[in-house]
């Protein structure tokens, strides 16, 4: 009998589902990292069009105040809320790229603990935060921290000093 004992046999099955189940776990983890970067795009797209949107209405309401009686009270009224909704947005935005650098990190370690195990280091660094200035990431959350700045000092500063004048 040429057979191979059952343990032999067990034992290259368990290891046949073992690389089987972290090549599926490793398409899982990239897969997370481009739902991430996809994320982060649309997250950017969506702050876009809110700052655009607002910055439209704030125009059109201090271009159009006198021609629709509006009062000095309701057009800083407006002014307020839309520098509110552009600080929120700008907020909302902030927190979610920063949820998104910890995640990618917590996926970057993933994917290197698998590597390391199944496929040798293929020569890429620890993730760190060290590197946080090759993140697109880090470039969007300041940009948008400067936009969302820059929004709520123009709503709130010569905007409502027009408003104020007229």
């Amino acid at each position: 009998m040429n057979a191979e004992p059952p343990s032999a046999n067990h034992d290259q099955r368990t290891v046949v589902i073992c690389n089987d189940f972290a090549l599926e776990r490793y398409k899982h983890v990239l897969a997370e990292q481009s739902s991430l970067d996809a994320n982060t795009h649309t997250s950017f797209t969506l702050f876009q069009g809110i700052l655009t949107a607002t910055v439209a209405a704030v125009s059109l309401v201090v271009l159009q105040a006198e021609a629709w009686s509006l009062t000095t009270e309701a057009s800083m009224a407006v002014l307020k809320t839309a520098a509110l909704l552009t600080a929120l947005t700008g907020a909302a935005f902030v927190a979610s790229m920063v949820g998104n650098m910890f995640s990618w990190i917590d996926l970057r370690r993933e994917e290197q603990r698998i590597t390391l195990r199944f496929a040798n280091d293929m020569g890429r660094d620890d993730p760190s935060f060290g590197n946080i200035w090759r993140w697109k990431e880090f470039y969007l959350t300041i940009m948008v921290a400067v936009w969302t700045a820059a929004a709520a000092w123009l709503l709130l500063g010569p905007y409502m000093n027009l408003v104020a004048s007229t």
